[in-house]
């Protein structure tokens, strides 16, 4: 019976298995899960003697490459997991056409700002915001023209309110801004630098889009955490009465305009 020889045998191995992990590499891009928690193995990579194989001290040589060599394809599955790890929560809590975070994040984020709020007795506010005749718009000059519109109202919104505030695209064409340690003082005051902003746009670009950009809007704030519910009911409930008010304005000014 021929004599065995360690070096060949665990050279072949981990070859082998080096192959193998290349192999997986190239499929395993494809995939993702959420392993932040996970770092680089190679750079912390040692080698100890061992007594038990000092007779095989050219095979540990062979061996270290090897092994490093196998280090350093795992290295690159973790790093090709957290690339597409983010990507994907990024696809995830954001809204594909706006950019804005969509509902599903928000109600990741209201659990937390209900707890940090309890802690913290931190007044919560909400500004609710309706893109006014999104249906005209999309019927009239197009859903392309309708979807640049959504951009730009997304991207006034996010432009003028704090960087401490967050802007979620709530429905269709709902926005809704969360306003942390914001009083109704605070909250009123930034209806007003929206509602001017919306006045500066058209300026600019009404001629060029074709149409207005228009808001209708409502605010709650919240002093106690168990009432954020109620508060954001609320801030809804009153930008549906405040674009309940806009329609009837525009009506009896069309009547007055056909009357005369």
């Amino acid at each position: 019976m021929a004599k065995k020889n360690p070096e060949r045998d665990v050279s072949y191995l981990l070859n082998r298995l080096n192959h193998d992990l290349e192999c997986f590499i190239e499929k395993f891009i494809v995939s993702s899960t959420d392993i932040e928690s996970w770092g680089t193995l190679s750079n912390g990579l040692k080698f100890k003697d061992n007594k038990d194989c000092e007779e095989h001290e050219s095979s540990r040589s062979v061996s270290n490459k090897q092994i490093s060599s196998l280090y350093k394809n795992i290295d690159s599955i973790i790093h090709h997991i957290k690339n597409k790890s983010a990507e994907l929560r990024e696809l995830a809590i954001k809204d594909s056409l706006t950019g804005l975070y969509n509902r599903h994040f928000f109600n990741e984020v209201i659990e937390r700002e209900v707890a940090r709020g309890e802690r913290n007795s931190e007044v919560v506010s909400f500004i609710m915001i309706d893109l006014d005749k999104l249906k005209q718009i999309n019927d009239g000059l197009g859903h392309l023209t309708g979807d640049k519109m959504l951009v730009e109202a997304s991207n006034l919104i996010k432009n003028t309110v704090r960087k401490s505030d967050m802007v979620f695209r709530f429905g269709g064409d709902e926005f809704l801004v969360l306003m942390v340690n914001s009083d109704c003082k605070m909250t009123n005051h930034m209806i007003k630098r929206l509602l001017d902003a919306c006045d500066k746009w058209n300026e600019i670009n009404e001629k060029e889009y074709g149409c207005r950009l228009s808001f209708s809007i409502g605010c709650s704030t919240c002093y106690k955490c168990d009432d954020i519910l109620e508060a954001l009911n609320e801030a809804d409930a009153r930008m549906y009465k405040n674009k309940k008010e806009k329609k009837e304005t525009e009506m009896r000014l069309k009547q007055s305009i056909n009357h005369n």
